[in-house]
């Protein structure tokens, strides 16, 4: 979650790639996996530029989060939230925020958030929640959560108000089809 690069750089990084993707015509440009306030700011800027925001593609930014407090880089949820809710009305690419890439038993706190302070639609995508062996390199399979519960946390994420809800790391095509038969009415 911590960059050994400058603001500057890491703008031009952003702002060269989603010129290359935008020239490719996407639906939507995704800004995901995000680790940390310095990028969604620099994505933000990015989304602002002349160039980028002529295209009128619309765009997303999802952080991942290692609890439910804070994002990867250990910076708070709530600054992320008060962030894009402070900028969304200035960049009108800016659809949908979101979190993604983090076990679900985090996700309902931080929606919960996220709906209180900002309008814009929200996207979830958890992982699975998986704890990483790294001496064994290896994924400890029974700490994953089962499709049954996942499907009945989203459901819940979807009552609070989640608008797009998905599958990160770990999930299965199981988990997703599970998932669209309990959502898709």
């Amino acid at each position: 979650g911590v960059y050994d690069i400058e603001r500057d750089q890491l703008r031009d990084f952003h702002l060269e790639r989603t010129k290359l993707l935008a020239g490719e015509g996407p639906d939507v440009l995704v800004f995901e996996t995000i680790p940390n306030l310095m990028e969604v700011e620099v994505i933000l800027d990015v989304l602002n530029d002349p160039g980028i925001s002529s295209t009128n593609i619309p765009a997303w930014i999802s952080v991942c989060c290692k609890d439910d407090e804070s994002l990867s880089s250990g910076e708070p949820v709530d600054e992320f939230i008060r962030l894009i809710a402070s900028r969304q009305g200035d960049t009108k690419l800016l659809v949908a925020f979101g979190i993604n890439c983090l076990p679900p038993r985090y996700v309902e706190k931080i929606v919960r958030k996220m709906k209180q302070h900002c309008k814009l639609p929200v996207v979830v995508y958890a992982n699975k929640g998986e704890e990483w062996d790294a001496s064994n390199k290896c994924w400890l399979h029974e700490t994953a959560t089962a499709d049954e519960e996942f499907c009945e946390m989203a459901r819940l994420w979807r009552s609070l108000g989640a608008n797009m809800i998905g599958g990160c790391c770990r999930t299965s095509v199981d988990t997703i089809r599970m998932l669209r038969q309990q959502l898709v009415t």
